[in-house]
């Protein structure tokens, strides 16, 4: 419970902005779940470490923690955990300026979420790709995958990847100088987010 209690320390600091306070409370509970041990425990610790490090931009000890988690994840064979972190790893390498294998690990992590029906996974993995084939300038490619992830959105009625999905595609449209249905999109996300 401690250590649980921990994390949601991490988090909310985190969630703050004050980055280095948030790596003391994972630590700790990294070091609870290590006692005890509870490995489900340590994967996620290395999550939220992961995800600190990469919100301080730190994306080598960012890289190391999330592998440390993918790999206890595979281990135990959670494979939604797996997926998780490979779209995170997959992420990091993406803002690394490595699109190839920040695609790569998406694609694993699509392919799980798929297998295992993991709807809001889809749609994480199909947003980040987008984002992907949208720096790169693939606009087709983009826009496929943001609808994809908004047709998911939509089946599942989560409105936060709907803002998202219709923010990106309005982006899209904006670079192709199709100022009508970049102005309907950025309109629809505005509604959704008010």
């Amino acid at each position: 419970g401690l250590a649980n209690a921990l994390h949601v320390k991490a988090n909310s600091l985190q969630s703050l902005g004050k980055l280095s306070e948030s790596l003391i409370p994972c630590v700790k509970a990294l070091d609870i779940y290590e006692a005890v041990p509870d490995i489900y425990g340590m994967a996620t610790s290395y999550y939220y470490l992961g995800a600190i490090y990469d919100s301080m931009g730190n994306y080598e000890d960012a890289l190391s923690n999330f592998s440390f988690s993918l790999k206890i994840r595979e281990d135990i064979g959670d494979r939604f955990g797996i997926s998780e972190a490979l779209n995170q790893i997959g992420i990091v390498h993406w803002k690394q300026s490595n699109h190839v294998e920040g695609t790569k690990q998406l694609f694993k992590a699509l392919k799980i979420e798929e297998e295992t029906g993991d709807k809001l996974g889809m749609a994480v993995s199909y947003n980040i790709i987008g984002n992907i084939n949208s720096n790169l300038g693939n606009y087709d490619d983009a826009i496929k995958y943001y609808q994809l992830a908004q047709d998911i959105c939509k089946l599942l009625e989560r409105k936060k990847g709907l803002v998202s999905s219709y923010y990106n595609i309005g982006i899209i449209h904006y670079e192709l100088n199709n100022f009508e249905a970049a102005l309907e999109n950025h309109l629809n996300a505005l509604k959704l987010s008010n």
